[in-house]
């Protein structure tokens, strides 16, 4: 650097051309670098992110390490499924007079009406006698 001085202003300046040119060349090359390595970067993040809560990827597959689903917190009491001993419930009881009588029929027989009419003959009626008459055909 002092030879270069001692040789004048012209070749100081020819030499900082040329380290600034130089320069130049290597904060272009870092940064290109450095733009790629940013989106490796952000695509290891979005792989690494990635679990069975927010992707479509099994729970088999979180890894080790990993919080596990929350559990249920209900307490098993002991009684079984359905209805309990002592409540009623909502069926409606038979009764021997009904409020109302409605009658459905179709207009001509069809296939379904010889199932109807078995039903019919079983007796099956709740609340009032809604279901369908063989008396109508």
């Amino acid at each position: 650097m002092r030879a270069t001085y001692q040789q004048g202003s012209d070749a100081v300046v020819d030499l900082v051309v040329a380290l600034m040119s130089e320069l130049t060349a290597q904060v272009e090359t870092v940064a290109t670098r450095v733009a790629a390595v940013e989106g490796e970067n952000a695509a290891l993040r979005a792989t690494v992110g990635t679990n069975s809560h927010n992707s479509g990827k099994p729970p088999s597959s979180d890894g080790p390490g990993v919080k596990p689903h929350p559990q249920s917190q209900r307490v098993v009491s002991g009684r079984k499924p359905g209805g309990q001993p002592g409540h009623d419930g909502p069926t409606l009881a038979l009764v021997d007079a009904p409020d109302a009588v409605q009658e459905y029929a179709p207009s001509q027989p069809s296939i379904s009406s010889v199932g109807v009419r078995r039903w019919t003959r079983a007796g099956s009626c709740r609340g009032f006698a809604g279901g369908p008459s063989t008396t109508a055909w």
